[in-house]
């Protein structure tokens, strides 16, 4: 089986996920093929010890119940695709999911009632404004599905489907995303409940423009306790990882959703998953994230990584000072700016040659190798890196400079125009010896 690699451009480390098992930062065991510490777990832990003394914002008070969270905690947690855990301080701290649940929620109302439906009731485009604003589009949507209204509205559709068990439905995904069962903290439940008349009056401008047609109290309700579903910064990174793994669970090996479904609410959490700071974020860090006036900050690089914080104390946009930095930080050092790729489409041709020299596996007729032997110049072999992308056609389309012709091989091996055969290979080495025909 292929060793699982987490590779970072540019920085000269590469994490090899096969060399050690899943353990907490600061273990007494010793990594195989690290001295101290793989380079992830190292880094995780100098952020943690670097950030753990910035005591600037503040705990969320607009919910009596949140002003209870101790802002001493910090947890950090990354999880990469191939199932291998880091974490370090209070990574199994368990606080209120908050607004890092209307990610996952709209995942699950694009699964439960289609995109069309969603896309007529909950528009797509940032706010520019504080996430529990009572406005909505001229149309009369709301916004986006990140913001209090979008997200009030994704709990309205999943209660049409699902009546009075609707918050059951949600709760039974959130923990597919997790890979365990959460429990909800009912204090906080009902904290928010009894103190939410600004999510009243958002509900009820929905309702006036029938965004929502069922009862706008257990809506509310449903709302209410997602936003009261316990987790960790643990379960926050598994939960990325699972977006970054194409809707695959890299630990339960369970398929949460579709990777349609992945890109769209991906997509979502780029423009629109940091409150009003969101064109910030993506310019300064660049990977889809949703954040949480619990603490919470979750991260997904598709194809790498999910990324989970926990720190209580916010900043003016809702966001947690910590968890800002911890991602700002990774970002930074490790490059993963999703629009500061290094990858070389001309990099995907790893051999270039024609069949002089190159011994067939099967017994050839006399004067079928005489014809070889004399043309083999006519044929060329061009071998590409799997997987291919559409950008990677281009290189080896280019590299067609002899007139048109049609060939194959005898073993099937097509020879394209100009007597071109193009093989795909699965192999990462570009020194790799030629393959034969």
């Amino acid at each position: 089986m292929a060793r699982g690699l987490l590779e970072f451009p540019e920085k000269g480390e590469t994490v090899d996920a096969q060399t050690f098992p899943t353990n907490r930062v600061g273990s007494s065991v010793r990594h195989r093929g690290y001295a101290t510490q793989p380079p992830l777990e190292r880094f995780l832990s100098d952020c943690h010890a670097e950030f753990k003394s910035d005591n600037s914002g503040a705990v969320a008070d607009y919910i009596p119940q949140l002003k209870q969270a101790n802002p001493a905690h910090f947890g950090i947690s990354l999880v990469t695709i191939d199932g291998h855990v880091y974490e370090t301080g209070d990574s199994g701290v368990e606080f209120t999911i908050q607004s890092v649940s209307k990610a996952f929620v709209f995942a699950l109302a694009l699964e439960l009632v289609g995109e069309e439906r969603v896309a007529a009731t909950i528009g797509v485009e940032p706010s520019g404004e504080a996430f529990n604003s009572i406005r909505l589009t001229n149309d009369n949507k709301p916004f986006n599905p990140m913001v209090n209204a979008g997200a009030i509205a994704c709990s309205g559709l999943i209660h049409q489907v699902d009546g009075p068990a609707a918050f059951e439905r949600v709760r039974e995904k959130l923990s597919q995303f997790a890979g365990r069962e959460l429990g909800v903290d009912d204090a906080v439940h009902a904290s928010e409940a009894q103190t939410g008349n600004r999510n009243r009056a958002i509900a009820w401008l929905l309702r006036n423009y029938s965004v929502l047609d069922d009862n706008v109290d257990a809506v509310l309700d449903t709302y209410f306790r997602q936003c009261a579903i316990l987790v960790t910064a643990r379960d926050l990174a598994v939960m990325a990882a699972t977006l970054a793994n194409r809707g695959v669970n890299p630990l339960t090996g369970v398929k949460v959703i579709t990777p349609h479904i992945v890109a769209r609410t991906l997509s979502v959490m780029t423009s629109s998953g940091m409150y009003d700071y969101a064109g910030e974020w993506i310019y300064r860090v660049g990977i889809p994230a949703k954040s949480g006036v619990g603490g919470g900050i979750v991260a997904a690089l598709p194809s790498q990584m999910g990324l989970g914080t926990f720190s209580p104390n916010l900043d003016s946009h809702g966001n947690s000072v910590r968890g800002l930095k911890v991602c700002e930080a990774l970002s930074a050092r490790f490059d993963l700016h999703m629009l500061n790729r290094s990858a070389d489409v001309r990099t995907c041709i790893i051999a270039d040659y024609d069949i002089l020299g190159i011994s067939s596996r099967r017994s050839r007729q006399p004067h079928e190798q005489q014809i070889l032997d004399e043309r083999h110049s006519d044929i060329r072999v061009i071998e590409l890196r799997a997987p291919v992308a559409v950008a990677h056609l281009e290189p080896a389309a280019s590299a067609l400079t002899m007139p048109d012709m049609q060939r194959r091989t005898q073993r099937g091996t097509v020879v394209a125009r100009g007597g071109l055969a193009i093989r795909f290979s699965h192999r990462r080495c570009a020194g790799a010896t030629p393959a034969r025909t």
